[in-house]
């Protein structure tokens, strides 16, 4: 067989059963499939198919036809990024691969769902002898729903199902310095904290860079449990471990620039405090009403006197624009208002995009956003990662003001949004009840479903196309959009090629 690249969007493979057909499973723009012998009809192919094998899902290589009309192309003409946002629930996690292989993950999620996701995608990596190469992990920020799926990739080698494990190979961590430590009071939260005298408002200035080489007793469990990891995987080979923030960026990304990809950090925005990098502390919001109509579109902060934790740590998260060609990938962790406002007041000097196309929305869809931050961006597609699975996580996400104003100011008439948690599929199984060790029922009946489609938003782009699609609760039906995207900026509309 030869060894080929899909030119359609969508692609349909399929088996044959005498005359009938049944989908196995449909390819996007720039996967790989083998190709065999064919017809004017049909071509036989090879091709990774995800499939349900004993009850579990599996990656492993079918045999099956396409359309002879199929678009196919060489290896050495696959010019196309693919980027997925994984459904974890309440968290973020997503991948970025290169036409030439390079790999990026970022962040991944608080539970099991990434690492499951990965073993499923690199089914060929379930073993400590073929470790997945990962040219960089990116956490945005420390907190839990962001980090702690990473920790459960490391625990998921020991799991006894080689469905379930996965086994990789960082070259380097990428992080902003900010390490939690056991106090959660403002000030001695991130270590040591200094007061600016030119502005009155106190910063950290104690920045992490090899998280493995600071003391655990400074951390609280969760990055003392990221540090065991980092440890085990410097013992497999060399993993460059670095802060990063719009002042320290020097090669971290370097590895993509022969293939025309350019990351620029925008954020955490750094200050210099007595001769020391410094993160400022952030404080809480007070309330605010939407902005009513007619109301400039606003900048304004209103802050209590108090610091916060959790303000500081989400609002210095990682920001990282990617630029391809004419397209332009906007992924901002948990930002909120308070540093959506303070790049923009950095426009000028460091380069904040006139406009994206792609926005990885920040903090879930959090209510803290600025709209002139959203009016800068003017994103043709948005994304938010969400899913309040339980009480205990129910935050609202995204709110309804957030969705709105993603549309009001996109670029486009009509918006793209996507949200994770709204795409996935629930089968219905009728009526279920718990039941104890001992088989004795445990509580009353209740409405079961099954989850048969996680909702993983797939992007496919060159230097001037997008497709994004997502799955649903049929495996030949998807959610499908294209776009071209101008050397100006404009974004036009075009048609989605399936066949």
């Amino acid at each position: 067989m030869e060894k080929k690249i899909v030119g359609n969007d969508l692609l349909k493979v399929y088996e044959k059963t005498g005359a009938k057909k049944k989908i196995i499973t449909i390819l996007a723009w720039g996967d790989p499939i083998d190709v065999g012998a064919g017809n004017e009809e049909e071509i036989a192919v090879q091709v990774s198919a995800r499939i349900k094998n004993n009850g579990e899902f599996v990656n492993t290589m079918v045999d099956g036809f396409i359309n002879a009309k199929a678009k196919l192309l060489n290896p050495n003409a696959n010019d196309v990024v693919k980027y997925s946002i994984c459904d974890v629930q309440q968290g973020d996690a997503s991948v970025l691969e290169t036409p030439k292989g390079k790999r990026i993950f970022f962040d991944g999620g608080k539970n099991q769902m990434f690492a499951r996701y990965l073993a499923v995608r690199y089914s060929k990596q379930n073993s400590a002898s073929s470790r997945l190469a990962v040219d960089a992990i990116v956490v945005t920020h420390g907190d839990n729903d962001h980090l702690g799926g990473l920790i459960e990739i490391a625990k998921s080698e020991k799991n006894t199902s080689s469905t379930k494990r996965i086994f990789i190979q960082p070259k380097a961590v990428l992080h902003n310095g900010l390490i939690k430590g056991t106090s959660n009071k403002p000030l001695l939260a991130f270590g040591t904290t200094t007061v600016n005298a030119a502005d009155g408002e106190s910063y950290v200035t104690d920045l992490g860079d090899d998280i493995t080489q600071v003391p655990a007793a400074q951390m609280n469990t969760n990055f003392s449990k990221w540090q065991e990891v980092l440890s085990e995987w410097k013992k497999n080979g060399p993993v460059k471990i670095q802060r990063l923030s719009d002042k320290i960026h020097a090669n971290a990304f370097d590895f993509l620039q022969n293939e025309g990809i350019w990351i620029k950090i925008l954020g955490p925005i750094e200050d210099t405090v007595n001769a020391q990098p410094a993160l400022r502390l952030f404080k809480n919001p007070l309330k605010e009403l939407p902005e009513a109509q007619g109301e400039a579109i606003g900048t304004n902060l209103k802050l209590a006197n108090s610091y916060s934790v959790s303000h500081t740590i989400n609002g210095h998260s990682l920001v990282l624009l990617i630029e391809y060609g004419n397209v332009r990938l906007l992924l901002t962790g948990d930002i909120n208002k308070q540093a959506q406002v303070r790049m923009l007041a950095q426009a000028a000097t460091d380069n904040f995009p006139t406009r994206v196309d792609i926005l990885k929305v920040p903090h879930h869809g959090s209510a803290d956003f600025s709209t002139a931050f959203l009016n800068q961006a003017q994103p043709v597609i948005s994304v938010v990662s969400s899913g309040d699975e339980n009480e205990m996580t129910e935050y609202i996400h995204p709110r309804a003001t957030l969705v709105g104003a993603l549309g009001k100011y996109s670029r486009i008439p009509q918006p793209i949004v996507f949200c994770t948690e709204l795409s996935a599929f629930y089968k219905y199984m009728g009526n279920a009840r718990q039941v104890k060790a001992d088989g004795t029922a445990k509580g009353g009946k209740f409405y079961a479903h099954q989850r048969t489609a996680y909702g993983i938003i797939h992007f496919c782009f060159n230097r001037e196309r997008i497709v994004v699609f997502t799955h649903s609760g049929k495996r030949d039906l998807k959610e499908a959009y294209a776009v071209k995207i101008m050397a100006d900026g404009r974004a036009v509309p075009d048609n989605i090629s399936i066949i």
